[in-house]
């Protein structure tokens, strides 16, 4: 294994070549009389989220090794040629479930499959230190930084974020929320129906006195245990009281569910169902496409659908995805009381309440500056050039407070001759540039973000911000949260098997997580790294 040592000289070369390819002075060696600044790993508490802690590089074993259920096929993402692909377009979305997935499959002593890996969903599971809006209208800010691609030489990263509005509890919408639990015999268990009897319980004694919270469950058949109500008490007496027993024959389970919703319909609230479940539920609709067609079509009145998983073994996390997209919600995974109380934390804001409806982000990358580039995650969330200005063009929700990151492997045209063929002819070279434009050809790339911040019926908004080389920095030098992303990264792509970081190792990926641990407020990153080391006893 590399030391840190030399895997910090390794990043400053990375740097070096990076800069001065583009006409910025080299940053000094580490071990020089500038050395990067890496803290030293300290002990570290029990990681939130883990039942018992992590202390080691072996997991915990709390259950025999196990699948957690069905997980989406996708490619990995490509390398694109900015001269034929010079826009990259995609739908901004806030799901986490994939790291809480992750962790399990660590936690029972098991690297997960690689299509249970999913690159945003585990970027976009920790908080940054973004500047958030201060009113809806506004939407987000975007942040961009660049720094090298620790694991690619010549390359550099684009760090793409943006925090979502965060309204004050009483300037929220009134919530309109139908809770559908899976109550079937594969739902005992202290992880499972237990688990959702406790975290959601203390979740409905956070709700205003005009939040409207029915409850349903399916097993055998569909049973409804409180009509909408305000009287939030008696929905968690009602939640207490349920057990787990029988089949999963839901009947017309997700219809009701919508039927109940309709009869308190307001579209001045957030009108939601969460679909609660360890399986591969049955809700009525048995057929995948026809039940994401249905789930769409109800969205398009005003519903939203959530789905929070919990328990192993059948869950069918394919469908999932593919609903919640349909359906304007977010895919969550809960595997601890830990993970509930972060889930539903602040009246669940950061999952039930949207904040900027069709969210979809394109970037174009300059001919001039960019030769290629690769956006990193994201694969099942591509979208056409053109449904950028399609203000018609259904796309991510985001909520209240959420951060949202994405990560671009960009390659310089100055660097591009040491690996791509130097054109022959003039036609197939980037146009030089006039006098007048050349502070515009100078810029990398502009990112542009397009939302509607008064929800799907309302005007579609569009914010801009260019990409300058100014930005670009010594990896020694880049701060916690742009160390994290790059750890995630690298993590994700270990886990997925991507070509991309076959050649880079887990020390590597530690020491950017020391970076990031400057910023631990919550302990997550230091969780981060115990299943790193976790990973990488187990990918021998």
């Amino acid at each position: 294994m590399k030391s840190r040592m030399s895997y910090l000289s390794a990043a400053a070369l990375i740097a070096a070549t990076i800069l001065a390819a583009c006409g910025q002075a080299q940053p000094q060696m580490a071990g020089e009389t500038r050395t990067a600044s890496v803290p030293p790993p300290t002990p570290s508490p029990a990681p939130l989220g883990v039942a018992g802690a992590i202390t080691g590089p072996a997991p915990v074993l709390l259950q025999p090794p196990s699948a957690i259920g069905q997980h989406p096929s996708y490619e990995i993402g490509v390398v694109k040629s900015v001269a034929e692909e010079p826009f990259s377009t995609f739908s901004l979305e806030v799901d986490t479930a994939s790291y809480s997935v992750v962790r399990r499959y660590l936690r029972n002593g098991t690297l997960p499959p690689p299509e249970a890996v999913r690159v945003e969903e585990m970027l976009n599971y920790f908080d940054y230190d973004y500047p958030g809006p201060e009113t809806r209208e506004e939407g987000f800010r975007p942040t961009v930084s660049l720094y090298p691609a620790p694991w690619k030489p010549d390359w550099a990263l684009l760090r793409v974020g943006v925090k979502a509005f965060v309204p004050s509890p009483e300037d929220r919408k009134s919530l309109n929320l139908v809770l559908l639990v899976d109550r079937s015999g594969s739902m005992q268990g202290s992880d499972r129906l237990n688990l959702v009897q406790k975290v959601v319980g203390d979740f409905l004694s956070t709700l205003r006195d005009d939040d409207r919270v029915g409850l349903m469950t399916y097993a055998n058949g569909v049973s409804v245990h409180a009509e909408p109500t305000t009287d939030h008490k008696s929905v968690a007496a009602a939640l207490r009281g349920l057990d787990a027993a029988g089949g999963t024959a839901g009947g017309a389970a997700l219809e009701k569910a919508y039927a109940l919703a309709q009869s308190v319909y307001d579209p001045a609230a957030e009108n939601r169902i969460l679909l609660i479940t360890d399986g591969d539920f049955n809700v009525g609709i048995r057929n995948s496409k026809e039940l994401e067609r249905y789930v769409d079509r109800k969205r398009q009145t005003g519903f939203g659908l959530s789905v929070l998983g919990v328990g192993q073994g059948n869950f069918n996390d394919s469908l999932v995805q593919a609903i919640v997209q349909a359906g304007n919600g977010v895919a969550a995974y809960m595997d601890s009381p830990v993970e509930g109380a972060r889930l539903f934390a602040d009246g669940a804001a950061g999952l039930l309440h949207t904040v900027a409806a069709d969210v979809k982000v394109q970037v174009e990358f300059n001919p001039a500056q960019i030769a290629e580039y690769r956006l990193i995650g994201y694969e099942t969330r591509a979208l056409e050039t053109r449904d950028f200005l399609d203000s018609g063009k259904d796309a991510g929700e985001v909520n209240a407070g959420r951060s949202v990151t994405a990560l671009y492997e960009v390659l310089p045209v100055a660097a591009a001759s040491r690996t791509l063929p130097v054109p022959r002819y003039d036609g197939n070279r980037p146009a030089p540039s006039p006098e007048a434009e050349t502070a515009l050809n100078a810029e990398w790339a502009e990112v542009k973000i397009a939302f509607k911040p008064d929800g799907p019926d309302g005007a579609q908004t569009v914010i801009r911000q260019p990409v300058s080389p100014d930005l670009l920095r010594d990896l020694s030098a880049i701060g916690p949260d742009d160390a994290l992303a790059a750890a995630i990264a690298g993590f994700a792509g270990k886990l997925r098997r991507d070509p991309a970081f076959d050649a880079y190792d887990y020390d590597a990926i530690k020491d950017l997580i020391a970076i990031a641990r400057a910023r631990d407020d919550d302990g997550w990153r230091s969780e981060l790294l115990h299943l790193v080391s976790a990973a990488e006893s187990l990918d021998g």
